[in-house]
């Protein structure tokens, strides 16, 4: 079983197997992540931003690591600060203590040194058990990783019902239709991230639109029960293949 089509072609000999993967996505809790109006308005008080049609929040969610790369978002913050003065970033995410040295150096004194403390442009919120809630504070969701399989988080900000922009790696593609439910940032570089977000900050329409579509597609195709009936399929294989090379032995005894 892979994560996503697109893990095959990077693992030598998946694609000559036979049968060929059983491929599914990570599954959703679409109870847990849902939009929810109620939800919006908490979040976007714990986070200090306005509700309604003033501040545009841009979020995340990740460990607090190099994997997750939020000094990329950072960078965005910090290059579209005077193209668009309603965006605001909130960097989502639990202490890893093996980098916590890393993440203070390479992201938050980064943040600090661009004044997007200060001005509260970038806010680093601690979720815990509260992910979904936080989620529906955000406007759009990012995700900046250097790698990922298929992105549970990038699920569940579809599921809430908004646009994500990400960067292309691993099976990202797969369920990340570009132009549809958000953007791939195909480059991997700070300036289309940059560009991709400042296009759904200054069009209310395509935004609200494209989140409507993650949320179709998150519905449709993310959902556990999806995802478990793939792995049924996939153990029902499983077991007729081990009965098919122990049945003769069987019968010879």
């Amino acid at each position: 079983m892979t994560a996503g089509q697109k893990i095959i072609g990077k693992h030598s000999g998946l694609s000559r197997m036979e049968p060929p993967p059983y491929v599914f996505f990570a599954p959703v809790d679409l109870n847990r992540f849902r939009p929810d109006a109620l939800m919006r308005s908490q979040a976007r008080h714990r986070m200090g931003v306005g509700d309604g049609a003033g501040e545009i929040v841009v979020g995340t969610v990740g460990g607090r690591g190099p994997n997750k790369n939020h000094a990329m978002i950072v960078r965005v913050a910090a290059a579209l600060r005077d193209h668009e003065p309603r965006l605001r970033y909130a960097l989502c995410g639990h202490w890893l203590p093996q980098h916590r040295a890393y993440y203070q150096r390479e992201v938050i004194d980064l943040a600090e040194r661009e004044g997007l403390l200060e001005s509260g442009i970038v806010r680093f919120v601690e979720p815990g058990s509260e992910v979904s809630l936080y989620m529906n504070g955000f406007d759009l969701f990012a995700l900046s990783s250097h790698g990922e399989g298929i992105s549970v988080v990038t699920a569940e900000a579809m599921a809430t019902g908004l646009p994500v922009v990400v960067n292309d790696v691993g099976s990202m593609s797969d369920f990340v239709q570009d132009g549809d439910v958000g953007y791939l940032n195909r480059s991997l570089t700070v300036d289309e991230m940059a560009r991709h977000i400042l296009a759904l900050a200054r069009d209310d329409a395509t935004r609200h639109k494209m989140g409507q579509h993650a949320l179709a597609y998150a519905r449709s195709h993310l959902d556990a029960r999806v995802c478990a009936n793939v792995h049924i399929e996939a153990y029902q294989c499983a077991i007729e293949r081990q009965r098919a090379i122990t049945m003769p032995s069987a019968r010879t005894s």
